[in-house]
């Protein structure tokens, strides 16, 4: 099983961060199942800016907290 997870940085609302994330997310799950990945595979989440991996102070780190990642269970 493939989880997509979607991240942003903290600029702008929770609420936006989270529905952006959770776009973020379905989109490379959209792309794999147009790559032919069984969608009963995948699944998707957002979490906003909730679990920044770089310092939201900087340009350098909010790019950093602005990603997808793809987790395998």
């Amino acid at each position: 099983n493939i989880k997509i997870a979607g991240h942003t940085d903290n600029i702008g609302s929770e609420k936006y961060n989270l529905n952006l994330s959770k776009r973020r997310a379905k989109s490379v799950y959209d792309k794999l199942i147009e790559f032919g990945v069984n969608k009963e595979q995948l699944s998707y989440i957002g979490f906003g800016f909730l679990d920044p991996i770089g310092d939201n102070d900087s340009k350098e780190g909010r790019s950093l907290n602005r990603r997808t990642e793809i987790i395998y269970d």
